[in-house]
Parts: C-alpha cells; sequence; structure tokens
C-alpha cells in the first residue's frame, strides 16, 4: 500500500505526518467520514516517534528504503502476524538558523505496523480478496489494526570518506537510490558556498563507497556547485540525469540559478548490485546549456546519442523558472519528467516536461503529439507554459516544498513550501491530476474521480507568472537596487516617495529583483524616513548607497 510521509523542515514540530493513500482503488479502502459526513478513501494520521525524536535539521533529504515484512506462525492462543516495517533515510541539512551549521549526520526512520491473520466467514461472494480453506465458506486475511510505531535511529556508517565532514556535510542536495541499495548524493549547499561533489552510500552495509570521489572522469568541465537542483534514474540509458537548480549560500540572496541539464553515465555492470563499485568511474556530460546562455540565432540541434551535445531552443524566462533552485523533478513515465513550481526570485507556479528518450523539453512549437496534459480539480480551465496544459485552478507559485508522486493513482501529491512574492510560507496540500481524461469513467462500480481528501471550497487560483515577471526577477539584486535608486534620483524631490512605494510593491510582489538589503531601503525612502537623503545646496537632494 501507498503512504506518504511529511517530516521535518523549518519547524519544531518532531511530529510523523501519514497519508495513508491505499492502493490506488476504492474498493479495497475503509472509508474516512469527516465531520459534514462526506467520505474520503485516503486517511491521515499524526504521529509521535517513540523515545527521542531526531535532530533539528532543514534541507535535509527523506529517502524511502524498501519495505521489510515479517511473518511469524500461530502459536496456540497466540494469532498469526505480519510486520511491515517501512523505512527511510534522512541524511544531511542545515542545524542551525541562517543557513549554518550543516552535517553529515544519517538518520533512519522506521514506520512499523502488525497485522493479525483472522478467519473470516463468507458473506456475499465476490466482495472481497479472499483466500479460501478448501471448504469454500470461510477464508482467512490480514488485519491491520494495530497502532504504528514509528521512531528514529542514529546510523553509523564506515568507509574512507566517513570521517571527512567537510566533504561529506551539506544541505539541500539530491538523493537518489539506485538498485533499493545504492543512495547516489549530489551537490548541495554549505554555509559559504555551493558544491558539486558525489558520494555513494551501501544502505545494506552503510558503508559510503571509495573516498566518495565516484567521478573522476568527465566527457567535459564537471557541473559547477549547486544546490536544489533535481536527479532522475533514466535506467534505459543507463544514466542519472540532473537538471537546473542555484548557486549561492542561501536560498533567496545570493547566487543565481541555471537551467542546465547534465548527464552522469553509469558505468558498465551498474545493475548488478554485489559489484556496483566496479561501475566506477562515471561520466559526466553536459546535455543542455543554460538558456540565458544559448543564442536562438545559433543553435546546434544535435541527435540524442550523438557525440555532438543536443541544444534544443532556448527556453522562455518563466520556462526556466520550473528548474530553478528547489523545483520539484519527478519521473512520471519511463521517458518524462515533469517539473513543478521552484525558484526564488521569483517563485513560480508552472509546469516544464522533459523527454528523456530525445533528451528535448515538450515546447509547444515543437510538439509533433498530444502535449502532456495535467488538472486539478475545477471546472475552470487555465493553462500554463511551455507544452504542458493545466486545467483548473493554479496553487500559490512556491519553491521549498516538498512532492510524491502516487504512479496507480494518477496523482502528485505536494505539501508546503515558501512564495518569494508574498515572503509567506505554504501550509496547503495541493494534488496535480496527471491523467484527468481517465477520471469519471467507472472502475470496479465505482467512480475514479478523486474522493482521497477533502477540497476547500475557498480556494482561489493564482495568476500564472508571466516571463517579464521571471526576467526581473532573475536579475542580480544588487545591480538591480543601483538602477532602481538612479531612476528614483532622476525624479523630481517631491515624486520620490511615491515612485519609491510602487517599486516596493512591485519588490514584494516578486516583479522586481530584492534582497533584504534592498528592501529596506526602499521602504525607508517610501516612507519618507530615509536617513540617505541629504540636502544639497539646499536646492535639492542627493542619494547615494552602497552594497556589499
Amino acid at each position: 500500500e501507498q503512504i506518504v510521509i511529511i517530516t521535518g523542515g523549518f519547524s519544531n514540530d518532531d511530529s510523523i505526518y501519514l497519508i495513508h493513500t491505499g492502493k490506488g482503488t476504492t474498493t479495497t479502502i475503509t472509508n474516512t467520514t469527516d465531520v459534514a459526513g462526506r467520505r474520503y478513501r485516503w486517511d491521515t494520521k499524526r504521529e509521535y516517534p517513540i523515545g527521542r525524536g531526531p535532530s533539528f535539521a532543514y534541507g535535509a533529504t527523506l529517502t524511502a528504503l524498501p519495505t521489510i515484512y515479517y511473518e511469524t506462525a500461530a502459536d496456540g492462543d497466540v494469532p498469526r502476524t505480519l510486520t511491515a516495517t517501512m523505512r527511510a533515510i534522512r541524511f544531511g541539512g542545515f542545524q542551525a538558523g541562517g543557513y549554518s551549521n550543516e552535517t553529515s549526520q544519517l538518520l533512519l526512520l522506521t514506520v512499523k505496523q502488525v497485522a493479525i491473520r483472522v478467519q473470516k466467514q463468507k458473506r456475499r461472494r465476490g466482495k472481497r480478496e479472499r483466500q479460501h480453506n478448501g471448504s469454500g465458506d470461510s477464508w482467512s486475511e490480514w488485519h491491520w489494526n494495530k497502532p504504528w510505531e514509528v521512531g528514529w535511529s542514529n546510523i553509523a556508517t564506515t568507509g574512507p570518506c566517513d570521517n571527512d565532514e567537510e566533504f561529506l556535510a551539506r544541505a539541500y542536495h539530491s538523493s537518489t537510490l539506485l538498485l533499493d541499495r545504492y543512495l547516489v548524493v549530489v551537490g548541495g549547499m554549505k554555509a559559504n558556498r555551493s558544491i558539486m561533489n558525489e558520494a555513494v552510500l551501501d544502505t545494506k552495509t552503510w558503508t559510503w563507497t571509495g573516498n566518495g570521489g565516484v567521478v573522476i572522469d568527465s566527457m567535459d568541465c564537471p557541473p559547477s556547485g549547486r544546490h536544489g537542483h533535481s536527479v532522475v534514474l533514466d535506467d534505459s540509458r543507463n544514466r542519472l540525469v540532473l537538471y537546473g537548480g542555484g548557486s549561492g549560500s542561501d536560498l533567496l540572496r545570493s547566487g543565481e540559478d541555471n537551467s542546465e541539464v547534465w548527464e552522469l553515465q553509469l558505468g558498465d555492470g551498474w545493475r548488478d548490485s554485489e559489484k556496483f563499485a566496479q561501475s566506477f568511474p562515471w561520466k559526466w556530460k553536459k546535455l543542455h546549456e543554460d538558456s540565458y546562455n544559448i543564442d536562438n540565432n545559433n543553435v546546434n540541434e544535435g541527435t540524442a546519442g550523438d557525440s555532438t551535445r543536443s541544444v534544443a531552443p532556448k527556453l522562455t524566462p518563466s520556462e526556466t523558472l520550473c528548474l530553478g533552485r528547489c523545483h520539484h523533478g519527478i519521473k512520471i513515465s519511463r521517458d518524462t519528467v515533469l517539473f513543478l513550481f521552484g525558484s526564488g526570485r521569483p517563485s513560480t507556479n508552472g509546469l516544464l516536461a522533459y523527454d528523456l528518450k530525445s533528451d528535448h523539453f515538450f515546447q509547444q512549437e515543437h510538439l509533433s503529439q498530444q502535449p502532456v496534459s495535467a488538472s486539478t480539480f475545477s471546472d475552470s480551465s487555465s493553462t500554463s507554459g511551455g507544452a504542458v496544459y493545466v486545467k483548473g485552478i493554479l496553487p500559490k507559485p512556491r519553491f521549498t516544498g516538498i512532492a510524491a508522486f502516487l504512479e496507480e493513482d494518477g496523482y502528485i501529491i505536494t505539501h508546503g513550501g515558501y512564495c518569494s512574492q508574498d515572503q509567506d510560507t505554504i501550509g496547503t496540500i495541493d494534488v496535480l491530476d496527471l491523467a484527468p481524461g481517465f477520471r469519471g469513467r467507472k472502475i470496479n462500480n465505482h467512480a475514479s474521480t478523486f474522493d482521497g481528501l477533502p477540497i476547500d471550497d475557498r480556494r482561489v487560483s493564482y495568476g500564472e507568472v508571466s516571463d517579464s515577471q521571471a526576467e526581473r526577477g532573475q536579475q542580480d539584486p544588487h545591480v538591480a537596487i543601483q538602477g532602481m535608486l538612479a531612476t528614483i534620483m532622476s525624479k523630481p524631490a517631491g515624486e520620490r516617495k511615491a515612485a519609491a512605494g510602487i517599486m516596493l510593491h512591485e519588490m514584494e510582489r516578486g516583479e522586481r529583483p530584492s534582497n533584504g538589503q534592498a528592501l529596506l531601503l526602499v521602504a525607508m525612502i517610501a516612507n519618507g524616513t530615509n536617513p540617505l537623503f541629504i540636502e544639497n545646496d539646499g536646492e535639492d537632494e542627493d542619494l547615494s548607497a552602497g552594497t556589499d
């Protein structure tokens, strides 16, 4: 069954939130009822860890491991039991405010539940999955009615790079599980910079493979330091694919986002779990330049599999936001990756898709097939950038949230994040329907419309982030503030306060680049309390400012 786990983040809440989403059909799930008497088939629980909770960390990754099942035979009056232990590993993160005190701590989260085997009498034929006992009048089934047991444990790792905190410690990195065993950690942020190095952890032996420097060859210069990127496994082509991310040492005030695409070519024999280390070295190869460095008048279009780099037409400014720092990159089929949300200058609610087979983004003017479609749960309609169409409301722009793909249901569930335009956190759960054309049909006599969670009747649709907003937001704030100050000073003295007020409003909405210094300075001017205004020979005022 499918369980979505939500925990951690920049919060003092140590609880574990479980969203039980079942098996993808309504017939096998016990429906829950809300206060209005409406029935929903998803169940949500809040559990508290047994014993001491984990240390505070944000910017960590939580990666699911295979569930372990353990069965015991019946013994006298003690029934037969089945124990399911779901596991996930948390790695890295910052342990102090201000993007500081990065760690290489590794924690194991276990979510355990015990089922008992009970004998049932047949009442109505064909209404349950059952195992007949020979007579045809009764069967046995598992009853998962025991409470959850949730706990954390510290994992001590070994290996050549185990004691190298400088190498391993990071936050806002990516963690990708290969062969249900090997955790590949790429990139991330430290207190003073973003990094790009690779480390591989064997989750069976808890050993770091090699010295961490598993990539020792490259067809191009390796990727620059970055955080908030995404990495997906393209096993059909024996590679990991890295998308976007940002540089700098914080999420909003430093560095630049990029829309680069890289592949990390896995070595021969990587599919052999016992000989995995022999697949090194792996090789980096750049597939797409950052769109801001591409000249559409001189595009070199290669083909997938050529030694020539495959360069698709450049993305629009709003499309690049979907590859900015802390976006969601989710592989939704063998050859398709979907990107949603992302970037802090400004944040976006857009979507973008990538074809792994051709190594091109889906773009409307270059499609030879029907575009990827998606839907939220409303009769109104709108569209999002590129070739990904969204029917229904658009949620608030954001980045740094979490997302999970429910493959059997065809949903992506997202939670939380931060909207740079509003400078506020987001506490909602939003569900994206990837197969709206199939909804409304009956499966096992049940309509296959979304009935997992109640939908907020008061929700509103947010506008798309435009190309012009994206271009303004991606400017360097230090350069932009100098331009804004020059604009203010070019106006008559009596109009400067009003001009600053308009600029402040645009900065707060993400329509102009900003950082803490710029916001403070423009707010002071707009309020008429700016100490940087000085008299100039008693006739005019002069404005000077410095940036660091």
